[in-house]
């Protein structure tokens, strides 16, 4: 595993712990998210939850870039 997909994994896991928290504190939030009706989050929550999903796709980008071979290197034979 390369250090870029761990300081995503880093940055996946306090999106998601940023989301729960405003999820649990906010009264906007709370019952859109048990609806899933996400078009009725607060401002804040919004961006909280595009954050979540956008450090989840660069985490899933760099787990798929740890499977490519390292630039360079060859087969042997």
């Amino acid at each position: 595993m390369s250090m870029q997909t761990s300081l995503a994994r880093a940055s996946a896991r306090a999106a998601e712990d940023d989301w729960r928290d405003h999820k649990r504190a906010c009264a906007t939030c709370q019952p859109a998210a048990r609806r899933r009706a996400w078009a009725d989050l607060c401002p804040d929550g919004s961006r909280i939850r595009r954050a979540m999903y956008q450090a989840a796709r660069y985490l899933e980008q760099q787990r798929k870039l740890d499977r490519q071979p390292v630039p360079g290197q060859g087969t042997l034979i």
